[in-house]
């Protein structure tokens, strides 16, 4: 009895001990996450992440959601530990927040699953950036991710390098089971490796097609399937509006299926997708500017890599498709250069070997070797595919086969006629004369905008159209007859104030690679007139009669274009009001009526002296013109005794006297000076005597 009830007793300890660890493990990662971040960890409220520490130790706790709170620096991990593996997965979620990660180092080149997280399943991570990653793993290496099973990555992306040896790619390792996928990511990652090893994901094994990615860094191998994103697609997954740029290098004999894009694919369809980088073989085979072999269906899609294989007797090179069993390439197309040695063959513009299935509206452009027994403009050798409507360019290739695609020359190659039942509606584009056709989806297209740039009446014109670069523009007039108050339209210009050069209605100019917007100039209304000098009027005697003045008719005419407004003469100045103006009081000059003209003279009665006034033109927009008018009034000379100025003095003129002093006549002020001989200002006998004595003593003259 005592024994059974010690044994309980222990029992009873034993439970109580283990459920206090379990409890104080619970405990401990509870407070150290909630001690770690702020937030509940929740998809809704996720942990906060603000330290390297706290990214660390997101392992304590796989399930949870966190974000990032500021740039993360793991450089103080000298080896990273992945988080998450097979048997212990990550299957929470991080949003980086468009934070970034640096330093991120891992070297485990025993190790599979290996990246920041190790293998996740039925994760979320978005937003996540990582920059500077130096890593190297064996199988399933990625830097973010070394294996996702279900789940989601996107927006993410990763620069650096990354070693591996299969499955290894810039951001994913692989990709696996129907769910899974990766969407608007990318990777700028040098990738080092033996087999399925791509730029963004080495090995994608997912129904669901992935979208929106790209990536830019190296891929070298030693084995096969080598793609420049991924570098193999199995199950079918397809890939949508993704492109690559790196250079592919397989670097021995096994180094066969090769692809700018992808490197052995089994997809349902690759679409609105490209490849520029190089791809290069030691001695491989099966190398494409887009895909190295494999089937589905390829549609609007192109690659301008070239190509090159150094060794094999059968390579099966092709500027887009290397070997294509099945599927249907459509609208899709290849440029570039095809090198390859003495005894290869099977050289193909846009396919090396094509077995099955259907080639529509397609073109190659590629430089292909004349060597070989099976090289062709468009196809190498062909089995049992359909062409139709697809073309290749016999002058850049050397090649003139027919019956694998219709040979044309450069330039019909460059016209539109030559490409029959081709969309250049929605699919396809071309500058007509100057370049191959370009699928429309790849080919930006830029406006031209047109800005009043302080237009106060009227509209800009519109230009509804959209010119890929390189295309021709005609500008347009000022259709919309748009005005500004006091200015004059002059043309259009790239810069605002006219510095980019003025563009007349008809002018040209070439589409760059950025929208174009016009900006209308305006050049001040600015006038002028003839000329107009400084006047001096013939000069008046004193006395002179009223309209016996010289008059000076001056001339306005406008100069310019527009109506000059506002026409008015003024006359200014101390003596000014000595002379008169005839018209114009205010006037308008335009087309119809480009001059007019106004008087100026002395005024009647002015007595003897000199007289000036300024003269000034006046008009909106216009800067006056001033000149100065003279006229001169010399005082009549008067010869005493003479008052009815015959110029000699007789009793007639003293008689003048006799009857002024008897009321009989009225002396003009000229003739009463005249006879006042003795300057008193009276006339009477005396002056009567004076003028005798004039007389009579002969001086009368």
């Amino acid at each position: 009895m005592i024994r059974k009830t010690t044994r309980k007793i222990s029992i009873f300890l034993t439970f109580v001990l283990v459920l206090g660890v379990m409890l104080s493990s619970f405990l401990w990662v509870s407070s150290e996450v909630e001690a770690a971040s702020s937030g509940t960890g929740t998809a809704s409220d996720p942990y906060i992440i603000t330290t390297p520490t706290q990214l660390n130790d997101i392992r304590k706790s796989m399930r949870s959601y966190y974000k990032l709170g500021k740039d993360i620096d793991l450089s103080s991990y000298s080896d990273w530990t992945p988080i998450g593996t097979k048997s212990a997965v990550f299957s929470g979620g991080l949003d980086g927040d468009g934070h970034t990660i640096s330093g991120l180092t891992i070297n485990r080149s025993y190790l599979s699953d290996v990246g920041l997280f190790g293998y996740v399943e039925s994760a979320q991570i978005r937003n996540v950036h990582l920059t500077g990653v130096n890593i190297v793993g064996n199988d399933y290496v990625g830097s973010l991710v070394g294996r996702i099973n279900f789940g989601i990555i996107e927006n993410s992306s990763a620069s650096g390098t990354v070693k591996g040896y299969r499955q290894t790619g810039g951001l994913v390792g692989e990709v696996v089971y129907s769910s899974a996928v990766v969407n608007g990511s990318s990777a700028n990652v040098t990738v080092d490796g033996y087999q399925n090893l791509g730029g963004l994901i080495g090995k994608y094994s997912s129904w669901t097609a992935m979208a929106d990615n790209s990536a830019s860094g190296s891929v070298t191998g030693t084995g096969g399937n080598l793609g420049g994103l991924v570098g193999y697609i199995d199950w079918g997954g397809g890939v949508t509006n993704s492109h690559a740029s790196g250079d592919i290098r397989g670097t021995n004999l096994n180094s066969s299926s090769l692809g700018g894009l992808i490197g052995g694919s089994n997809s349902n369809l690759i679409e609105y997708s490209y490849a520029t980088g190089n791809v290069f073989s030691k001695e491989g085979t099966n190398l494409g500017g887009l895909i190295g072999s494999g089937g589905g269906n390829i549609e609007q899609s192109y690659a301008t890599g070239n190509i090159t294989s150094e060794g094999g007797t059968f390579p099966e090179i092709g500027g887009l498709i290397g070997r294509s069993d099945f599927g249907k390439i459509s609208n899709s197309y290849s440029t570039g250069q095809i090198t390859g040695n003495a005894n290869s063959t099977l050289f193909g513009g846009l396919v090396g070997s094509f077995y099955q299935g259907e080639i529509l509206n397609s073109y190659a452009a590629v430089q292909v070797p004349t060597t070989g027994s099976n090289n062709g403009g468009l196809l190498g050798t062909e089995g049992y595919g359909i062409i139709t409507n697809s073309y290749y360019d016999t002058e850049v290739s050397n090649q003139t086969d027919t019956g694998k695609g219709e040979p044309k020359s450069t330039a019909e190659m460059k016209s539109k006629a030559t490409f029959v039942d081709w969309d250049f509606n929605s699919i396809w584009t071309i500058n007509e004369g100057e370049d191959y056709p370009r699928l429309r989806p790849y080919v930006k297209s830029y406006s031209v905008l047109y800005e009043s740039n302080g237009g106060t009446m009227g509209s800009v014109p519109t230009d509804n159209n959209r010119y890929p670069e390189g295309h021709v523009i005609t500008v347009l007039d000022n259709t919309g007859n748009m005005k500004r108050e006091g200015y004059r339209f002059m043309g259009w210009s790239t810069d605002a104030l006219g510095n980019g050069g003025v563009y007349k209605g008809a002018d040209t100019l070439i589409m760059g690679t950025a929208e174009v917007k016009l900006y209308a100039q305006w050049a001040p209304l600015t006038y002028t007139i003839s000329s107009i000098g400084d006047s001096t009027l013939l000069s008046l005697l004193e006395g002179y009669l009223p309209g016996t003045q010289d008059t000076k008719t001056i001339q306005i005419t406008r100069t310019g274009t527009g109506d000059l407004t506002n026409v008015a003469v003024l006359l200014t100045g101390d003596q000014a009001n000595h002379f008169e103006i005839t018209g114009p009081l205010e006037t308008t000059l335009n087309d119809g009526t480009p001059a007019t003209s106004f008087t100026v003279r002395a005024k009647d009665n002015l007595p003897s002296g000199t007289y000036s006034g300024t003269v000034t033109v006046k008009a909106d927009h216009m800067a006056d013109t001033t000149f100065t008018v003279k006229q001169s009034v010399n005082a009549k000379q008067i010869l005493k005794g003479d008052a009815n100025g015959d110029g000699i003095i007789t009793p007639a003129d003293a008689l003048m006297i006799t009857q002024y002093m008897k009321g009989k006549i009225t002396l003009t002020a000229d003739q009463f000076k005249a006879l006042d001989m003795d300057n008193n200002g009276i006339l009477d006998n005396a002056d009567v005597q004076m003028i005798m004595a004039i007389y009579l003593g002969g001086t009368g003259k």
